[in-house]
């Protein structure tokens, strides 16, 4: 399961940033942080260095 969420966010990530970033900021605001997509959030994050 955890895989097949991986791979359903990085579409969504590829596919329509905008509701990634909504997507995730509530998995954060709810503390669901078992399903937040971390692998591109923290290349977002580094981006902002």
């Amino acid at each position: 399961m955890t895989a097949n969420l991986q791979t359903t966010q990085k579409s969504l990530y590829e596919t329509d940033y905008v509701l990634w970033v909504k997507t995730n900021l509530a998995r954060l605001k709810a503390q669901d942080y078992s399903r937040v997509d971390w692998d591109n959030l923290y290349e977002e994050i580094g981006y902002l260095s």
